[in-house]
């Protein structure tokens, strides 16, 4: 099972980084996992997300808002599953064979935000974020940009990916 093999990974990789002192040189920040989200690179807080999986049978839901693409069923809960392109402002839906779903955590229960692919786990400076310039994502729902390599990565609220407006933030 690849989404197995996928969340034994991640899980692997909270615990080296949860085993990481944070009080050596380079070792302070907030743990954050990179995602793509067409062409663009996001990053939000490793709090916020119980799992990544390759995407489920998505079941529609009549009447759903545009962001909505359907539920699934994960392990017995009922998971609304929304398009994370539509969210932040982007054209189309994420099909290809890297394309992941982000469980996130959200109070009673959680939702899905279907993404292209899942880049890394990276350790962002709060304190160093940047200006968000660039992006197409509303502005609320972005905390701020840092350089990753090459590309400019939008660092979102947990919150952003569940179709969550900043007004219903607490």
């Amino acid at each position: 099972m690849e989404s197995e093999a996928l969340y034994r990974t991640m899980l692997d990789a909270r615990a080296l980084l949860d085993s990481a002192a944070d009080d050596g040189p380079g070792a302070a920040g907030e743990r954050c996992i990179a995602f793509r989200v067409a062409d663009e690179l996001y990053a939000v807080s490793l709090g916020a997300v119980r799992e990544v999986v390759v995407p489920p049978d998505i079941v529609p839901v009549p009447g759903a808002g545009p962001d909505v693409l359907g539920v699934t069923n994960l392990r017995g809960s009922v998971v609304t599953v929304v398009n994370a392109r539509t969210l932040f402002g982007l054209a189309g839906c994420p099909d290809g064979a890297a394309a992941r779903v982000l469980i996130v955590d959200r109070g009673a229960g959680c939702v899905g935000a279907l993404v292209d692919a899942v880049e890394d786990i990276i350790l962002v400076d709060p304190d160093g974020l940047g200006p968000v310039s660039g992006s197409r994502a509303p502005q609320a729902q972005l905390r701020g940009s840092l350089m990753l390599g090459e590309q400019i990565a939008f660092v979102v609220h947990g919150d952003a990916l569940c179709g969550v407006g900043p007004a219903n933030r607490g």
